[in-house]
């Protein structure tokens, strides 16, 4: 698990809930511009699936919005957990508000503004970063238990 990357993740989210958007894989209001002139973006937002995308390296706004609206088959879900290391199903409960633990799915949908959106997605993203935390601590609990005193 890239536990690195989800941290980017949610810091700008944190920083810039503007630019947070659950229901979209990547949004602009100028989608058409950037598609078919190079236009720079405007008032653009993504997921959590995008925003891995983005911080990760793996493209840029305008080719994460060229794959939002051609590849919207699951294409941006499945390298997003792919750079995360995260099974389909870890992606399924992290990348989909459906997925999201309650009491954050039922909220979601209650949502009335970005800033509650993102503000729910960050609850996702601290309990998914306090597990692996928490996995941290185990595995060097383990390996201090196995530690032989010389």
């Amino acid at each position: 698990m890239n536990w690195r990357l989800l941290h980017q993740v949610r810091q700008h989210i944190a920083q810039h809930p503007e630019r947070f958007c659950a229901a979209q894989w990547a949004w602009a209001r100028n989608v058409q511009a950037v598609l078919a002139a190079g236009a720079s973006s405007e008032d653009f937002r993504c997921c959590i699936a995008g925003h891995v995308l983005l911080l990760g390296g793996y493209c840029d706004e305008a080719t994460l919005l060229r794959l939002s609206v051609q590849c919207d088959n699951g294409f941006i879900g499945r390298e997003a957990a792919r750079l995360l290391g995260i099974s389909r199903e870890q992606a399924r409960r992290l990348f989909y508000p459906t997925g999201w633990p309650e009491p954050y799915r039922s909220r979601y949908y209650q949502a009335c503004s970005y800033e509650a959106e993102a503000r729910l997605a960050l609850g996702v993203l601290d309990r998914w970063l306090q597990a692996g935390a928490d996995e941290e601590r185990a595995v060097a609990s383990q390996l201090e238990a196995l530690a032989v005193p010389v």
